[in-house]
């Protein structure tokens, strides 16, 4: 409960009455230094050790099947503060919970995707 993940907008810290709406959390979290679930936080004599640097993503990839890959975002899939998407990862991010990839099988219109083919020796 100590542990606490906020995320901070950079126009919060200009205009602080602009947090209320721009950050998101705070919640407790878990995760360390030298963890899976990587958070970064100082120890000091207030007993509440807020995070300062964490993942920017969490991906799992299965590189035998990678339409069964994983990933999830400390925040949403938006940067916009009103969009509905702006926030909508953060409690799955902080339960250590990830979701399905969406994943298009190769073709011409997606060439601009990275496509990886195991060779067969």
């Amino acid at each position: 409960e100590v542990h606490q993940l906020e995320l901070q907008h950079p126009f919060s810290a200009a205009a602080p009455w602009l947090s209320r709406w721009l950050n998101i959390g705070p919640l407790s979290s878990s995760g360390g230094h030298e963890t899976i679930c990587q958070s970064s936080f100082i120890l000091d004599s207030t007993g509440g050790y807020t995070i300062r640097v964490g993942s920017q993503m969490r991906i799992v990839i299965d590189m035998a099947q990678p339409k069964n890959s994983e990933s999830i975002s400390p925040s949403g899939q938006s940067g916009h503060f009103l969009s509905p998407y702006y926030d909508d990862q953060f409690e799955a991010y902080v339960n250590q919970e990830f979701r399905k990839q969406i994943q298009e099988k190769y073709s011409e219109k997606t060439a601009n995707h990275l496509h990886l083919c195991p060779s067969i020796n």
